[in-house]
């Protein structure tokens, strides 16, 4: 088994790779088409319409990113999922507060985690980009998962790629940490701000990114234009993280009166 990328005793993950195709359970990492804002104006009370593929296509210029199957239920075809999305130091300093607390690492084998923060594992270690899961559950439909978020490496007796998962313990694990950030965005979080400030907020964050693409575009024409002249510059800094997403239906009802998030969401999300 690979050395874990904590030190941890409790913590699991490592081992056991799934190989090859099966059907999606509980634990497993896809890939989806989705904006990593998302699940926060879903938090605020933007109304997912599940009609509608504007709200998973909104990254599809992106490429999928990869997400977390948290909840498969019976006979239906409405999934529960929590996405992954990278964050330089800059962008994570940018996310508002209360909606930082949302977002936990993914340890890498080269990007550990220190010290005593909730972070969770895959099976295999992750071993790309770091990750962080934004840990608001959001549905989606099973026809707009795509393919599993494959590892690199490839199993020597079936030649397939392995598949990356959450094991039971890194999933119940998981759903802990989900119940304490949802009770405390739901006593003290969701009042730090009104929603309207909220999306402002979001709104702002996405037109600053917007506006390093457009420049960081510019600088990479310059860049190429200017090669032999000694010019450094690339796409390097180019922020691939948050892509934009179509505003949906704003819930209705008094705005300082919030809508809760629903009772089910909690000990019967992991359940099956």
């Amino acid at each position: 088994m690979p050395p874990k990328s904590c030190d941890n005793s409790n913590c699991s993950g490592s081992g056991n790779p799934k190989v090859g195709s099966s059907r999606p359970q509980a634990g497993d990492v896809f890939s989806v088409c989705m904006s990593v804002y998302a699940p926060f104006k879903s938090l605020v009370g933007v109304k997912v319409r599940w009609d509608s593929q504007s709200f998973y296509s909104a990254s599809e210029k992106k490429g999928a990113r990869p997400c977390i199957i948290v909840h498969v239920p019976k006979n239906q075809n409405i999934y529960t999922i929590m996405i992954l999305a990278s964050f330089d130091k800059s962008e994570a300093e940018n996310v508002p507060p209360a909606f930082k607390e949302f977002l936990i690492p993914i340890p890498t084998s080269i990007g550990h985690a220190i010290g005593n923060i909730d972070h969770v594992h895959t099976t295999p270690e992750w071993e790309r980009a770091p990750q962080y899961l934004v840990v608001i559950p959001v549905p989606c439909p099973k026809t707009v998962l795509q393919g599993r978020w494959q590892s690199h490496k490839v199993d020597a007796i079936s030649n397939h790629k392995f598949g990356f998962y959450l094991d039971p313990t890194a999933l119940a694990y998981l759903n802990g940490i989900m119940q304490k950030k949802l009770a405390h965005w739901n006593t003290k979080g969701k009042y730090a701000l009104s929603r309207e400030e909220y999306l402002n907020r979001l709104a702002q964050v996405k037109e600053a990114y917007a506006k390093t693409l457009r420049e960081s575009a510019t600088a990479s024409k310059n860049c190429i234009s200017s090669r032999m002249s000694g010019c450094k510059r690339g796409i390097a800094s180019v922020i691939h993280s948050l892509a934009s997403v179509p505003e949906e239906e704003d819930k209705h009802g008094d705005p300082d009166g919030w809508e809760k998030v629903p009772e089910k969401v909690g000990l019967g999300l992991f359940e099956s």
